[in-house]
């Protein structure tokens, strides 16, 4: 038990100095010598405007397809939209013919 309780005890002091130790700040001088300002720490070269240009470009996969390829896909929406439509179409005529207190009374 008095383990325990010097453990809770000192367990703030511990997590503190194990976070400090990992966390250290970033010297003030480089291998050379010479003084690290701010401004250069955490900095990489800078694009220019051409640079900067041809990484926003668009890819290959997003520019649009061919007309031929976009109809096909038009086409083969508009059959799935027709067939979607006339399954609707045959389950409410199904339901509408069928008689519902019949099928009622045999459940």
């Amino acid at each position: 038990m008095k383990r325990i309780r010097d453990a809770l005890k000192t367990f703030d002091k511990t997590v503190n100095r194990s976070k400090a130790e990992k966390y250290k700040e970033p010297p003030e001088f480089d291998f050379k010598g010479q003084k690290i300002h701010d401004r250069q720490r955490g900095q990489g070269p800078q694009m220019t405007n051409e640079q900067f240009f041809q990484s926003t470009r668009f890819e290959q996969d997003l520019v649009m397809q061919p007309r031929g390829i976009r109809l096909k896909n038009w086409g083969l929406l508009g059959m799935f939209m027709a067939w979607y439509a006339g399954v609707m179409c045959f389950i409410a005529y199904r339901l509408k013919s069928d008689d519902l207190e019949q099928m009622e009374n045999e459940a």
